[in-house]
């Protein structure tokens, strides 16, 4: 039986899921693996967020699942991810809140357990395993060999890691937040952000608690999309990557022990440095000449931050390839950048 507090449902969980411009199949899949949850509708609600009008389809998706899951569908008026997770947050009653994004899935029945690890360890956040499934094959993204009970120990490596973009410690999804704590942190995702947004939230949220724990298991399913935005070319790239390493410096600025953090930052803008090198100034997309881009190239690598995280310590735990392209960076080698971009772009592609 449905329990009742106060005139409210007593809800276990609060799925979050933004939905733009997203194909209804991959939706319904997203609602499919929620149903699919060792759960009763009573104990889960799916707070969906039409971030702007949505076509018919999605709408009828949203209508085919009303009867089996304990839906709230609210439209806003478009405004980003960022703002429909924000909405979302507010009208959540959970006592634990998950976010999923709208073409990715659960795996069948993680939820429960991942739950009753949080429950059982007095976590603020807990935190997951990941596969992301690329058409046929599959790549699982694990963070260690066995749980890790709520520690601040744990807590205060994952301030670090976060910056360190390559551990995928930075997204918002794969983590399970207790309802009260993240509600009453008064923390929420940066609508004036249009990359990053994940890692700025998690990285001020981890600011607020000790309590977090780590689950060995797969929670997450994300599904690579070969026709993400991200392969696309945009003018504002550098522009809105600038901006979210901006605000990263500002958030770590604040902070009273800002010092342990400064290798940290140069990581993370090393790390957005090598996305643009295949996504923005070797994309073939972008409408200039090879004297304009070249132009482009030299303007960003001579700029702050980026020249005094390439004259830095930093990215020395990175992978040999990306390494390799930093050093060219570094250099001003733009002939093997450009091969490097070039050879980046068609991996993402495929």
């Amino acid at each position: 039986m449905q329990q009742i507090k106060n005139g409210k449902r007593d809800i276990l969980v609060s799925v979050i899921i933004p939905v733009f411009q997203t194909d209804s199949s991959l939706f319904d899949d997203c609602l499919s693996s929620i149903s699919r949850q060792s759960l009763s509708p009573s104990q889960l609600e799916v707070c969906i967020i039409l971030d702007g009008d949505q076509c018919p389809e999605v709408n009828n998706v949203v209508s085919r699942w009303r009867s089996s899951l304990s839906i709230q569908c609210k439209t806003i008026d478009h405004a980003g991810v960022s703002a429909a997770r924000n909405a979302g947050i507010d009208a959540s009653q959970g006592k634990w809140i998950l976010f999923v994004d709208a073409d990715d899935t659960l795996p069948g029945g993680c939820l429960a357990d991942f739950i009753a690890f949080a429950n059982r360890e007095s976590c603020d956040i807990a935190f997951g395993d990941s596969v992301a499934l690329f058409g046929t094959t599959q790549e699982e993204r694990r963070y260690g060999e066995s749980n890790i009970g709520r520690s601040s120990e744990l807590a205060k490596t994952l301030r670090h890691e976060v910056l360190l973009a390559t551990k995928s410690i930075g997204v918002s999804w794969g983590k399970i937040y207790r309802g009260d704590f993240l509600r009453q942190s008064g923390i929420r995702f940066n609508i004036h952000l249009a990359m990053g947004e994940d890692s700025d939230f998690v990285f001020r949220l981890l600011q607020h608690t000790d309590n977090v724990g780590y689950f060995h298991h797969i929670v997450y399913e994300y599904h690579r999309n070969t026709q993400s935005t991200v392969l696309r070319f945009r003018e504002d790239y550098s522009a809105r990557i600038l901006s979210t390493l901006l605000e990263m410096r500002k958030t770590i600025d604040g902070l009273p022990d800002k010092e342990v953090y400064i290798e940290d930052y140069n990581n993370y803008v090393l790390f957005h440095l090598l996305l643009m090198v295949a996504h923005y100034f070797f994309n073939p997309n972008a409408p200039w000449d090879d004297r304009q881009r070249r132009e482009r190239y030299t303007s960003v690598l001579c700029s702050s931050p980026y020249r005094e995280a390439l004259e830095s310590n930093a990215g020395r735990d990175f992978s040999l390839a990306r390494r390799i392209t930093l050093f060219c960076l570094r250099h001003y080698y733009y002939w093997m950048s450009k091969m490097i971009g070039t050879i980046r772009y068609r991996q993402f592609g495929d």
